[in-house]
């Protein structure tokens, strides 16, 4: 079940840049995970997809100033994540999902001039939104169809920085318990996402470029909603 779960993820990054992470921590979270195992399992994976994809794909739209703010920010809010106890972690995940969907869909462009356009509002957001919930690739993927109407520019543009972000966060999980994560590694975790790469880059090149942002962002609307169904579900049982 576990591994079915991995491939279907890795071939939905593929095709639009984010998923393993976006997807993979709510889908694990409601299965028993915590927060550190759920990085543990994911962030290799998602790396390697990433990496793939630039490598294919190249680095475009990505500016220096982003880097830097998407770093420092993703690490302190891993760190918070992990150092402390979060019991709204999973309303935040929704919440964030259906937030970023329906900016997409509103096309406000007093949010796109305040937020989108500007990376030095941008970045910090996504990044601390990312490093709590493993969740700013929904955002990523908002600001990108903001920055680029082509396909392919924001697919790149999406993994370069959905990689880093992983990247970042991996860095900041060995800081807090390296022997953990090194224990809980397995060389499937890497084969996977290679194979559902190849997958996935087939099925990205037969989605047409003028539904390719709908598409993305109505996946990352639905389990929004999904996410937030179960948490008020659960509240309502209590």
């Amino acid at each position: 079940m576990e591994l079915l779960i991995l491939v279907l993820l890795s071939v939905v990054q593929s095709i639009i840049g984010v998923g393993v992470l976006l997807f993979g921590t709510p889908v694990f979270l409601m299965l028993g995970y915590d927060f550190f195992e759920v990085l543990i399992l994911l962030l290799p994976i998602s790396i390697t997809v990433s990496v793939s994809t630039v490598l294919h794909a190249g680095v475009r739209g990505v500016t220096p100033a982003g880097i830097i703010l998407l770093t420092f920010t993703i690490a302190i809010g891993t760190w918070f994540a992990l150092e402390r106890s979060i019991d709204i972690l999973t309303l935040l995940v929704g919440l964030s999902l259906v937030f970023s969907s329906l900016l997409h869909f509103a096309r406000s462009d007093a949010l796109t001039n305040s937020f989108a356009k500007d990376e030095k509002v941008a970045m910090p957001v996504i990044g601390i939104i990312h490093g709590f919930t493993n969740q700013g690739g929904a955002l990523l993927l908002w600001w990108s169809g903001v920055k680029t109407s082509d396909k392919n520019e924001a697919r790149s543009l999406v993994a370069f920085s959905y990689g880093l972000m992983a990247s970042i966060q991996l860095a900041t999980v060995l800081l807090v318990d390296g022997p953990r994560v090194f224990r809980a590694f397995e060389v499937m975790n890497l084969i996977v996402p290679l194979l559902s790469y190849i997958a996935g880059s087939i099925m990205f090149a037969r989605v047409p470029g003028e539904r390719y942002r709908d598409i993305t962002n109505l996946f990352v609307g639905g389990v929004g909603m999904i996410i937030l169904t179960k948490v008020f579900t659960e509240y309502n049982d209590l």
